[in-house]
């Protein structure tokens, strides 16, 4: 990704809507097989094409929040309804805090940019992010958390084990209040 002159950063979701769309309909089968009627939504649906530039905010809880990553293609002029944004979002990942679990909720790339890694790109952008800042930004995270181990096809296991993935027993529990 980083050789074919993509860039990685965090994003405003409401600034890409028509970007998103584009990629959610790129492909109709992904690893974990045809895409759910979630993911043919229309710019509409989704909310609309942004009217005005949304800044990228951090949530305003630290450890309950979503932060979203893309993978861009710098693009002067390129435009999401009203607004010029100069870059296209080429794919992305919405990254859940719920306490010391992080969640991959959604991971997708445009069909026509997974051949650059852009995927493995964005998570280990995260990973980074969470190293350098961890402790300030992200204090007592510690487990990342992407699907089932076997979900999805061959590709996508070999994604989780590249990504250093390990299958785990996760028991859920509530715990009291205090």
């Amino acid at each position: 990704a980083d050789r074919a002159g993509l860039t990685c950063d965090r994003f405003a979701w409401k600034n890409h809507i028509p970007d998103i769309v584009e990629i959610n309909t790129s492909m109709d089968v992904r690893s974990g097989g045809a895409m759910k009627d979630a993911y043919h939504r229309s710019v509409a649906e989704m909310g609309g094409a942004p009217t005005k530039l949304h800044a990228t905010a951090d949530p305003p809880c630290a450890a309950h929040g979503i932060w979203n990553w893309g993978i861009f293609e710098p693009k002067p002029g390129h435009r999401q309804g009203d607004i010029v944004v100069d870059r296209r979002l080429v794919a992305y990942i919405r990254f859940k805090r719920q306490g010391n679990l992080g969640i991959y909720t959604t991971l997708l790339g445009h069909g026509d940019y997974l051949q650059y890694g852009v995927m493995y790109r964005l998570h280990y952008a995260i990973m980074a992010w969470i190293g350098e800042r961890g402790a300030s930004e992200q204090p007592g995270l510690e487990y990342l958390l992407y699907g089932g181990i076997g979900d999805g096809n061959d590709g996508l296991k070999m994604w989780k084990r590249r990504c250093l993935y390990k299958p785990v027993k996760m028991i859920l529990r509530n715990r009291p209040e205090v």
